[in-house]
């Protein structure tokens, strides 16, 4: 029934019982029912049931009772140890809560038991810090065994307060009498708080006026959180460039919040600021905390107080010039030291002054003006001390008066007072400075006409700053001072001449005095009188001090001329020429000179010259010469020479008219002989290139002398030539100019611009004039080449025409000009692009043209073909050998255009597969292969085939980044290549494929198939994977009890992207452990998949086996399948086996029993439980109880 054969009984399944023959009533045979002990807790009672039967029917009739119950009662001894599976838990505040458990220590169980947990406070609160148990039931089950746990959750609040650690006790209680409770009976809990306060000062930055001298009050504030306990920070001052002590009072405390404190709560540290007399810059320190950072954390930013002590504007320091005034010599002194005192206060910082000079009477010539000073008195000086600056002097060798200049003290810092503000620097002059004076010149030379002579004093080294007088005097030598100086008197000395200050030498340098001449009218010699110079002044230094003064005659003159206006003279005759005073006193010799000067007659030819002085005084008032005119036979008009008077002598005044009076000589009978200098002349070219008439020169030349002009008559008449056509001169002279034997004109033929023969006409001499005769020969023939032209050219400028229109009609024709007579034009055909008897049919033809013939067209054949080709050229040119015939440019040289007709070529990709071998090429660049196009007909320009891309497998963008290309092909090449791209991607993925195909769009290229290509992508990357440890360890070999399993987590990592499955091997070998004993034997194939986890875990085990054994380890191993997914370190892990198993150790009886004398008795110790692969041991030991040890 309740009861389990085997287990509880030995069960009867079916026993017979016989009854011997003869048997009385009453006979009783007994069977015995074994029943079963065991040690586990089950149900009380248990019952099976007796059930009698038999097959003797009816001879045996079954009486009551033919069944029976038996009652199996439980044993006293039946019973669990239970107990808590640990004294002590500790956990923090916010993991939330905590697992507790009681454990079987001994039994089994065939029933439920219950075990009653209950809480209670230590430090902490009921339902605020946990949730309470009140007799919480915690139920064991059946079938659980010794070794077993049973856990249920003990819940934590957090509550974001800053605490101690708080405890708790958990206590297991039982009604079930069969239930026995052994220790631990309760468990202590802690409850770590891990709570953090968040502190910062309120304010991270404070400015502090110095003078206020205030104590500030710095406070750090709970910025988050709350305390059931006091916190303590440190707080400290720290300087930077403030004084702990000078400048303000440190402190530095322990400062604590206490319990009770939330967010807003301040503690304060206060610092006093110290206000004092010392000049200095703003001035710093911090104010820093610090927390434990167990229990609390500081704001960002907030842990400093940066505090400025701003420096008290009424402080000051006082500081001036030294000296009021500065004497110094300028020669003597070199520099001028001025100084700055510093005389109230003292500094701890750097303050600047300023030092500038100004001009008084002394200016920059005198001392170096302009700079700027800088003074700098440093922090750390204190009143009094002195800073001096050197001003450099100027010794400038001029002489001066006493002068002076400032220097100027300033400052921009508001924190420096000035007690004076300027000092004077009187500067004396140089005694060594001296001014050289001197007349201006050695001699002084004056005209009576003049009337007055200044005469200058000078600077001839120095200067002048200051005023200095030097004295001029007049002595009489040849002069009359009261005759000829109108104001000079012998008695008059010393005559003051001031130099005023800033003259100086090379520059305004000079004082002068005028003399008055008198100026009378009376020619005679010069006179002198002498000046004198003196001075007081020892910086005045004389050096010419003394010069004569010439008063030479100027105006005074006398007039002298010649004595007749003009004079008429014959060819070979004598004739007197005189010379006179006209006007004027005299009472010195003076001279004059007759001189003959040649006009258009010619010295010693026409006239004998002379050059004669003439002396003239207070008796010789006139002188008379002859001169002598010379005969010739020469041709030639009345001639003139010039009688020239001259002198040196600037008193001789030339009487106007008179002074150079021309001579006319009269011309006899002469005559002069011509003749021409040809019987032939040629006009080369009847145009001179210019649309004018050529022209030839013709020349007249002279026989015998003439020295005028006359003129030689000319007239033409025909011969060939017409008259108004040909040439148009008739009538025309030549002039003839003094001297010349050769008179010539250029005679000119009509342009006509009609190309013809050569033509004559005749020119002679016309004498018309007596005194012009003419000599043989006396007449020319001119002859007028002709040189006109024709412009020949082809009719158009360029021609056009279609490769299957068969011919082309081309024309030459005169495009310019008149033919009177014949020429030959040779038309030529040359190749350009176009190939002579392949495009076209070449040629060369002589074309004559005529005054009738102005126009010759021929017929040029064109060859078509099938060969795709740009347009083709071949040239028209034109060629004479007649240098009359002008082949017009641009018209000479035309070309001849071929255009293409219909034809096309055909291409086709040279394959319809491709495989980029390698997506990445090995340096991180897309691998490539080169697809080519090839060209299966004719063709003779380059054209372009466009090709484009589109996806099959791979995605653009992604696989590869070609859309559209092109391949060109130029002349003479069958195949063009291009290279196409993968994209490096990194990414282990399914070999892909594009496609790319020929869209070409232009009619002149046709694709034959194939016409696509498909490309594959072989993906050449590869992921590695490994685990993420290189050695695991099952803590618990039986896991968390009695026949469970141990298992640790082993997990492989996957390094690099997949878009395809990855798969790998996992396997275990054998350490110390033995495979299926000690550990589950694993051989699995794992796969990452796209979008799957780079992770994956599997649990290892190791079998639990009851046996005390050492540790052990085997090996978790991962096994390369796929080329691209490669194993790394760690590929191999150890995994080490922790063994948790115990065994039970007791007594071999609960009482031993020996009597005295007997010597003693055997103790031992049993293995009551478990299995054993290693040694133990137990240590014996007894203890006194009512029986004394050693006695």
């Amino acid at each position: 029934l309740t009861a389990t054969g085997g287990t509880d009984f030995i069960p009867l399944e079916q026993f017979n019982i016989t009854f011997p023959a003869y048997s009385p009533v009453g006979t009783q045979i007994n069977k015995a029912i074994e029943i079963l002990p065991d040690s586990l807790l089950e149900d009380d009672p248990e019952i099976l049931k007796l059930v009698l039967n038999t097959t003797d029917l009816p001879a045996v009739v079954l009486g009551a009772p033919s069944e029976a119950t038996v009652l199996i009662t439980e044993h006293n001894a039946d019973e669990i140890i239970v107990a808590m599976n640990s004294s002590r838990y500790i956990l923090k505040e916010d993991n939330g809560g905590l697992e507790v458990c009681v454990k079987i220590l001994n039994g089994s169980l065939q029933r439920d038991a219950e075990i009653l947990l209950s809480t209670s406070s230590i430090s902490t609160t009921g339902n605020v810090d946990y949730i309470s148990f009140v007799e919480f039931i915690l139920t064991l089950t059946s079938g659980q065994s010794a070794g077993d746990v049973q856990c249920t959750e003990l819940n934590v609040t957090a509550d974001n307060i800053v605490e101690t650690s708080e405890s708790l006790m958990i206590n297991i209680a039982t009604e079930d009498v069969d239930v026995i409770l052994s220790e631990p009976t309760f468990a202590t809990i802690t409850i770590l708080d891990d709570d953090v306060l968040e502190l910062g000062f309120n304010e991270t930055f404070v400015v502090s006026i110095e003078q206020d001298a205030e104590d500030l009050a710095f406070c750090v504030e709970i910025i988050n959180g709350s305390l059931e306990r006091p916190v303590n920070i440190s707080i400290e001052t720290q300087s930077i460039t403030a004084t702990d002590g000078a400048d303000y009072i440190g402190n530095a405390q322990e400062l604590t919040f206490a319990a009770g404190s939330v967010a807003g709560d301040t503690v304060c540290l206060s610092a006093a600021i110290l206000d004092d007399e010392i000049l200095e810059n703003n001035e710093r320190f911090t104010v820093t905390f610090t927390a434990d950072p167990n229990n609390a954390v500081i704001a960002d930013g907030r842990e400093t107080i940066d505090v400025t002590i701003a420096e008290d504007e009424s402080e000051s320091v006082t500081i001036g010039f030294k000296q009021e005034s500065i004497v110094v010599t300028e020669g003597v002194d070199s520099n001028a030291t001025i100084c700055l005192l510093f005389t109230q206060g003292s500094l701890e910082r750097d303050v600047v002054l300023f030092v500038n000079t100004q001009e008084g009477t002394a200016s920059s010539n005198d001392f170096v003006n302009g700079i700027l000073y800088t003074v700098t008195f440093s922090s750390g000086q204190m009143a009094p001390a002195e800073h001096c600056i050197v001003l450099q002097l100027i010794d400038d060798n001029i002489v001066e008066s006493v002068e002076s200049f400032s220097a100027l003290l300033s400052t921009t810092d508001p924190g420096v007072l000035l007690s004076t503000f300027t000092t004077t620097v009187t500067l004396f002059d140089d005694p060594n400075d001296v001014v050289t004076v001197e007349l201006n010149s050695l001699m002084y030379s004056v005209s009576e006409s003049d009337h007055s002579l200044e005469i200058c004093v000078i600077i001839s080294n120095g200067s002048l700053e200051r005023n200095t007088t030097v004295f001029m005097s007049t002595i009489d030598q040849t002069t009359t001072s009261l005759t000829d100086l109108s104001d000079y008197s012998p008695s008059l000395m010393d005559k003051p001449l001031v130099f005023m200050a800033g003259q100086q030498s090379g520059g305004n340098n000079s004082v002068c005095n005028l003399f008055y001449i008198v100026n009378d009218t009376i020619l005679e010699n010069k006179e002198l009188f002498r000046v004198e110079l003196t001075s007081n002044d020892s910086s005045v230094v004389l050096m010419i001090d003394s010069a004569p003064v010439y008063i030479v005659e100027d105006s005074d003159v006398v007039g002298i001329g010649l004595s007749e206006e003009m004079y008429v003279v014959r060819e070979n005759e004598v004739f007197e020429v005189c010379t006179e005073i006209f006007t004027g006193p005299i009472q010195r010799q003076v001279l004059a000179t007759l001189t003959t000067l040649p006009l258009s007659s010619t010295a010693e030819a026409d006239y004998s010259s002379l050059t004669l002085e003439l002396t003239f005084d207070s008796i010789i008032e006139k002188n008379c010469v002859n001169v002598t005119i010379l005969d010739d036979t020469c041709l030639e008009d009345s001639e003139f020479f010039s009688l020239v008077l001259s002198s040196l002598e600037p008193a001789v005044v030339l009487v106007p008219g008179r002074s150079n009076v021309s001579v006319e000589i009269q011309e006899d009978m002469d005559y002069v002989e011509v003749e021409l200098d040809g019987s032939f002349h040629t006009i080369t070219s009847e145009d001179d290139a210019q649309y004018n008439g050529g022209s030839v020169e013709i020349c007249v030349l002279v026989n015998g002398c003439f020295e005028n002009d006359f003129v030689v008559e000319l007239e033409t008449s025909p011969i060939t030539a017409v008259y108004g056509s040909d040439y148009s001169i008739l009538n025309t002279h030549i002039l003839f100019r003094s001297m010349t034997k050769r008179g010539c004109i250029d005679v000119f033929a009509d342009y006509d611009d009609i190309l013809e023969y050569d033509e004559q006409f005749a020119l002679r001499i016309v004498p018309s004039d007596a005194t012009v005769k003419a000599l043989d020969p006396n007449s020319t023939t001119i002859t007028i080449i002709d040189n006109d032209f024709v412009e020949i050219g082809l009719s158009k400028d360029t021609y056009a025409v279609r490769e299957d229109k068969n011919f082309i009609e081309v024309c030459v024709e005169v495009l310019n000009g008149t033919l009177q007579r014949s020429v030959v034009v040779t038309l030529t055909t040359n190749p350009h692009s176009a190939t002579a008897e392949a495009d076209y049919s070449s040629l060369t033809l002589e074309l004559t043209f005529d005054s009738i013939i102005d126009n010759n067209c021929v017929n040029i054949s064109i060859l078509d073909d099938t060969c795709l080709e740009d347009s083709e050229f071949f040239f028209l040119v034109l060629s004479s050998l007649e240098p009359a015939v002008v082949l017009v440019p641009g018209r000479n040289n035309v070309s001849v255009e071929i255009q293409e007709d219909m034809d096309y070529v055909e291409v086709e990709l040279d394959n319809t597969f491709y495989t980029i071998l390698s997506e990445d090429d090995g340096v991180l660049d897309g691998g490539s292969v080169e697809i080519c196009v090839l060209a299966t007909s004719c063709f003779e320009r380059g054209f372009v085939v466009d090709l484009e891309t589109s996806p099959v497998t791979a995605v653009h963008g992604d696989d590869y980044s070609l859309l559209n290309t092109q391949v060109a092909f130029i002349p003479m090449t069958t195949r063009s290549c291009i290279d196409v791209l993968a994209d490096y991607d990194d990414i282990l993925e399914y070999n892909e494929q594009f496609a790319l195909r020929i869209v070409s769009s232009d009619a002149t290229v046709k694709a034959l198939d194939p016409n696509s290509t498909t490309i594959t992508i072989m993906d050449n990357d590869y992921v590695k994977v490994f685990f993420d440890n290189s050695s695991y360890t099952i803590s618990m070999e039986d896991g968390s009890g009695p026949s469970i399993n141990g298992t640790v987590e082993a997990c492989v990592l996957l390094d690099g992207s997949i878009e395809r499955p990855a798969p790998f091997n996992i396997y275990t070998t054998a350490g110390s452990a033995n495979a299926d004993f000690d550990f589950m034997t694993v051989s699995t194939t794992e796969t990452f998949v796209f979008g799957g986890p780079n992770r994956i875990c599997l649990n290892l085990t190791s079998y639990y086996d009851f046996i005390l054994e050492y540790n052990e380890y085997f090996y978790v191993n991962l096994q390369q399948l796929d080329s691209d997914v490669r194993t790394i370190y760690p590929s191999t892990a150890d995994v080490f086996i922790t063994d948790n198993d115990y065994v039970d150790v007791g007594m071999q009886y609960k009482q031993y029993v020996t009597t005295e004398g007997e010597g003693g008795v055997q103790v031992c110790a049993e293995l009551v439980f478990g299995v054993l692969e290693r040694n133990v041991s137990v240590e014996l030991t007894t203890s006194s109880a009512t029986a004394s040890e050693s006695s």
